[in-house]
C-alpha cells in the first residue's frame, strides 16, 4: 500500500510541477523565422547579383555558373535573359537561343523585347534553325494569324526582306535539340571549339636543298599542344629526326647515320569549315632546333629551321583527328664563322587526341 500511494503522490507532484513550467514555456517569446513549419527559402537573389556584376566585369564564363544557381529558385525572367546574352556573348548560340526564346514567350511586351527578339533572329540564322519573325514582338498586327498557319509547313520558317516567307528547311525539335549536343560537345573538345590539352605523335618527311643537292629527311616524335579557343593553339614537339645523304632508299641500311634530336615550338590558326569543326584549315608558323651528329666521325652540326605550315585537320567524335600539313622554311647551319643556308620543303602527319 504504501508503495502504491508513494507513486501517486509522486505523480500528483510531477503533474503540479508540469502545470506549474508550462504557463513560462508558452510565454517565451518566439521569432517570427523560428517554428516547425518554417523553412528559409532561397529566392536566387544572391546569385543574380553575383552573376551579373560578373557579367558586367566581361567574366561570362564564370558568371553562367551563377545564372544557373539563382533559377534554381528563382522566376525572374530577367535572368534567363541576362544569362543568353552571356551565352551569346560566348558563342554558345543554342543555349542562348534557348534562354531568349523563354524570356520572350513569357515576357512579349518587354521593353527590349524587339532587341532581345533581333538577337534570337540572328542566331537562328546563323545556326540554321530558324529564321525572322515577320512581326517581331513590338509590332504585331491582324496578320499573325494566317501568316503563324503557314508555320504548319516545316519549309517556310523564314521571311525575305520584304516579309514574304521564304523557303527553307526547318528542323524539328529533336533535330534542334540534337544539333544543341553535337554543338555542346564541340564546345567542350579542344579539337574542335573548345579549350584544353591536346596530345599527339608526328611525322615530318622534309627534302633540304643546300648547294645544288636535295637531301631528305625523316623525323617522328611526340607533341602537346594547348588550345586557348577555336582559333588559336600553341604548341611544342619532341623528336628525332635523321638526314639520309643516299637517298631515302638508304634508311635503315648499314653506313653513317646522320640525327639527333629534334625541339621545336609553333603557333596554329585554325579556320573551320563547318559548325562543328570537323574539318578545319591549318595556317602555322614552327620554330625548330635540331642537333644532328654523324655517327662515324662524331662531329655536329647545329640546325635552326624556322617555316610556315598550311594544312587540314579531320576530326572523328569528340576527340581523335588527323592533320596533315604541307612546310616550307629555311635551315640556318648555326657554326662560329656564320651560317650556312638552306631550303627545305616537306609535309607532316600527325595524330591528335583530347580527352
Amino acid at each position: 500500500m504504501m508503495g502504491r500511494r508513494g507513486r501517486l503522490c509522486g505523480a500528483g507532484l510531477l503533474g503540479i510541477g508540469l502545470a506549474s513550467v508550462s504557463p513560462f514555456a508558452e510565454a517565451a517569446p518566439q521569432r517570427k523565422d523560428q517554428g516547425p513549419l518554417f523553412t528559409q527559402v532561397d529566392t536566387g537573389q544572391g546569385a543574380a547579383a553575383t552573376a551579373r556584376a560578373l557579367a558586367v566585369k566581361g567574366q561570362c564564363a564564370k558568371a553562367l555558373d551563377f545564372y544557373d544557381q539563382a533559377l534554381h529558385s528563382s522566376i525572374d525572367m530577367t535572368l534567363r535573359r541576362d544569362r543568353g546574352l552571356c551565352h551569346e556573348a560566348l558563342g554558345h548560340p543554342f543555349p542562348a537561343m534557348d534562354d531568349y526564346r523563354a524570356y520572350l514567350t513569357v515576357t512579349p511586351d518587354a521593353p527590349d523585347s524587339a532587341d532581345i527578339q533581333a538577337r534570337l533572329e540572328r542566331l537562328e540564322l546563323q545556326t540554321g534553325t530558324g529564321g525572322p519573325s515577320a512581326n517581331p514582338p513590338s509590332q504585331k498586327s491582324s496578320e499573325d494569324v494566317p501568316d503563324e498557319a503557314a508555320l504548319a509547313d516545316e519549309t517556310t520558317p523564314g521571311t525575305t526582306d520584304d516579309g514574304k516567307r521564304k523557303k527553307s528547311n526547318k528542323k524539328t525539335y529533336d533535330e534542334e535539340e540534337s544539333t544543341y549536343h553535337k554543338y555542346d560537345r564541340a564546345a567542350a573538345s579542344a579539337l574542335r571549339l573548345g579549350s584544353g590539352a591536346i596530345f599527339g605523335v608526328y611525322s615530318d618527311f622534309r627534302g633540304t636543298e643546300y648547294g645544288g643537292t636535295t637531301t631528305p629527311s625523316v623525323e617522328v616524335g611526340a607533341t602537346v599542344r594547348w588550345a586557348f579557343d577555336r582559333f588559336n593553339s600553341l604548341y611544342g614537339q619532341i623528336g628525332y629526326v635523321s638526314y639520309l645523304p643516299g637517298g631515302v632508299d638508304t634508311l635503315g641500311t648499314s653506313g653513317p647515320d646522320y640525327g639527333g634530336l629534334a625541339l621545336g615550338f609553333g603557333y596554329e590558326f585554325r579556320l573551320r569549315l563547318d559548325e562543328f569543326a570537323t574539318n578545319s584549315l591549318l595556317f602555322g608558323a614552327l620554330v625548330e632546333y635540331q642537333r644532328v651528329t654523324e655517327s662515324e666521325l662524331g662531329t655536329t652540326a647545329n640546325l635552326m629551321i624556322p617555316e610556315a605550315k598550311v594544312g587540314y585537320r579531320l576530326v572523328l567524335g569528340y576527340g581523335f583527328g588527323i592533320e596533315a600539313t604541307g612546310d616550307i622554311g629555311t635551315t640556318l647551319v648555326l657554326a662560329s664563322g656564320g651560317g650556312a643556308e638552306g631550303v627545305i620543303f616537306g609535309g607532316s602527319l600527325a595524330f591528335l587526341l583530347t580527352f
